[in-house]
């Protein structure tokens, strides 16, 4: 490989680099932002009885009366931060963000199970009421935006696949690389195991042929005797 050819391969490697700092958005802009209007909205409808989230996002004083948690108060909380993450990775693409958003909304995901089961589990002195519509539809929201970022953090830009494509045919292969390949040709013109070891094989037929031979000569050599006459 010449110094020209090594220069390109480092360039393009580079290039893949930066490429692989962005994801490949798509639809999943729409479903983004989406998410956070069905957030917004959530924030609004009930939370429980007559708290809506907004009340138990700024710790209202209806919410406190409502024996709202610690736990509910950090759920909506985190909720909030995971779809600004979410909306920002809709607008810029950025690969580190949408990351950044897989470990928050992950985190938001688990505190929305507590939180319904806060809700659903009260003592004798609780003053609060069940989950409402507003805690299930955040809490939906939440899980969606996983299932996204998720797949937008695994996925590869059409730039990407286009840079790597083009990287390997400049890079130098190695000696396992060209064995691997052997072995592929090997097996796609039927051959199963191109490296079978069939020295013993081919020693058992020598030793039959050798065998053959010798009894060839002993027949031949018998016949051959004359017969003793009285």
């Amino acid at each position: 490989m010449d110094h020209s050819s090594q220069e390109l391969a480092a360039e393009l490697a580079q290039r893949e680099r930066r490429a692989s700092a962005t994801v490949p958005l798509g639809g999943a802009r729409w479903i983004l932002i989406a998410l956070f209007v069905t957030f917004v909205v959530a924030l609004v409808l009930p939370h429980s009885g007559s708290v809506s989230g907004l009340d138990v996002l700024f710790r209202s004083d209806k919410a406190m009366a409502a024996s709202t948690s610690t736990i509910e108060m950090s759920y909506v909380w985190l909720a909030l931060i995971a779809q600004l993450l979410g909306l920002a990775v809709a607008v810029t693409a950025n690969r580190a963000l949408a990351q950044m958003g897989v470990v928050v909304t992950i985190t938001a995901a688990m505190f929305s199970m507590l939180a319904v089961w806060k809700r659903q589990v009260r003592g004798p002195g609780d003053l609060g009421t069940g989950p409402g519509i507003g805690l299930f539809l955040a809490s939906a929201a939440t899980f969606v935006l996983v299932l996204v970022l998720i797949v937008l953090t695994i996925q590869r830009t059409e730039e990407q696949w286009q840079l790597d494509a083009q990287r390997r045919t400049v890079t130098p292969k190695s000696e396992l690389a060209l064995a691997q390949l052997e072995v592929l040709e090997a097996k796609r013109a039927g051959n199963t195991d191109p490296f079978t070891d069939d020295r013993r094989d081919r020693a058992k037929r020598r030793r039959q042929r050798m065998l053959g031979q010798d009894g060839t000569q002993g027949d031949t050599t018998g016949g051959g005797q004359p017969g003793n006459t009285p």
